[in-house]
């Protein structure tokens, strides 16, 4: 079955092609509704409204019709103006029902089935990967055209697409945002671009020998210092964000750079995956020092990928063992390795944490999913999967507190849902 509504006295059940009637009080059979008038074609979400039943037909861009009184179809609404694309989700809105679509969100009366309007929901979106919240804006680069998406955090509307030689992108990847600078790492260019946060228009393009960029890989801002990390350089380089001068270039054995790539920054310290010999080196954000290298069997590191700090815990996804690593940021201790069929972890790619929860994209086989762990008892909360968030090999998360935002790249899409 894959959705299920009842009024208090039937309930009605869609799978495959058909919607079964059953009585809520005996559990009875009433009637199978089958029929090629139906026009069925993997019904994925019911409604009731206006006397009547709903039903979207994710595979054949349609909604049904029913009258809930007696089970016979009334219409199969489709075509171009209802702009249904994969249908999977519906409700009613008074005296009227909303689809949602994977690019559109249609109105609907629910009285006659007259289309009242469809509003476009296609976001400018090109193989999105990396995202990064500050909880006024969302960032979303992309990797194929060159640009950065600029939605709003509180509606999740598109604002603007930033692009153009003055911002100097050439296959962004990672991004960051303080709330009033926005940092975008160009691996293939070797530089970073700033970007002021409250008019997406772009500062300046970081490039030149005081910057030490060697294949950056991925970058994290506090607000006062932005950390970069040089896949190739075996390197971090800080700036200062105020000016986005070159600071220093940190290097050398007792900082146990190896590859470096993600890194999270809390103000106080700066944790640092290097992805060739599966260790975290901890820096002190205010000296640019090394504190210490992280590893051993007690870390669990295994093919370690993602890295994210709340200031109290550190997470790092080790996408070989299918696992969390949580980590004491006052100590650098291991606290505990996360893994287990609570989880829902096979494939841990992303990590974000707003200091209560803890957020771990997957891109399992399955299309992905997303699971939500307690920040303070590192226990599951629940794993987030299902055709209503349409996750598609999710990347990049980011988390706000009040908002969770994954990019799916396959899909050119992002998926918003509440914290």
């Amino acid at each position: 079955p894959d959705a299920m509504i009842s009024d208090g006295a039937d309930l009605w059940v869609a799978s495959s092609f058909q919607v079964t009637e059953i009585s809520a009080d005996t559990g009875k059979t009433l009637r199978a509704l089958h029929t090629r008038a139906y026009g069925f074609n993997n019904p994925d979400a019911l409604a009731l409204a206006g006397g009547h039943l709903w039903v979207t037909n994710n595979d054949g861009n349609s909604v049904t019709e029913i009258d809930a009184a007696t089970g016979k179809p009334v219409q199969v609404l489709h075509g171009r103006g209802y702009g249904f694309f994969i249908p999977d989700a519906v409700a009613p809105d008074g005296q009227d029902l909303w689809v949602a679509s994977a690019t559109s969100a249609t109105e609907i009366d629910a009285v006659t089935g007259t289309l009242v309007k469809t509003l476009n929901l296609n976001y400018p979106f090109s193989e999105p990967t990396e995202i990064a919240s500050d909880g006024t804006h969302v960032w979303v680069t992309n990797s194929i055209g060159d640009s950065v998406t600029e939605l709003d955090g509180v509606t999740g509307k598109p604002v603007q697409v930033l692009r153009g030689h003055g911002y100097g992108f050439s296959s962004p990847g990672d991004i960051a945002s303080d709330g009033t600078h926005v940092w975008v790492v160009s691996q293939l260019e070797s530089r970073v671009t700033e970007i002021d946060a409250h008019t997406g228009a772009p500062v300046q393009v970081l490039h030149g020998r005081g910057y030490g960029f060697s294949d950056p890989a991925s970058v994290a801002s506090d607000g006062t210092h932005v950390w970069v990390t040089n896949g190739t350089g075996d390197s971090v380089s800080e700036i200062a964000a105020a000016t986005g001068k070159p600071v220093r270039v940190l290097r050398g054995r007792s900082y146990g750079f190896d590859s470096p790539g993600a890194v999270a920054s809390d103000g106080t310290h700066v944790w640092v995956i290097n992805a060739r010999d599966d260790l975290v080196t901890e820096i002190a954000a205010a000296t640019g020092q090394p504190i210490r290298v992280l590893r051993g069997p007690g870390y669990g590191f295994s093919n370690a990928g993602a890295i994210a700090s709340d200031g109290s815990h550190v997470w790092v996804t080790n996408f070989r063992s299918d696992s969390v690593t949580e980590i004491a940021a006052a100590t650098g201790q291991p606290v505990g390795v996360l893994r287990g069929s609570g989880y829902g972890l096979v494939n841990p790619v992303g990590v974000a944490s707003d200091g209560t929860h803890v957020w771990v994209a997957d891109d399992s086989d399955a299309g992905g999913s997303v699971t939500e762990i307690d920040a303070v008892t590192g226990q599951p909360v629940q794993v987030w999967r299902g055709p209503g968030y349409r996750f598609d090999t999710p990347a990049g998360v980011a988390a706000d507190g009040s908002r969770v935002w994954v990019t799916n790249p396959p899909d050119d899409s992002v998926t918003e849902f509440p914290a």
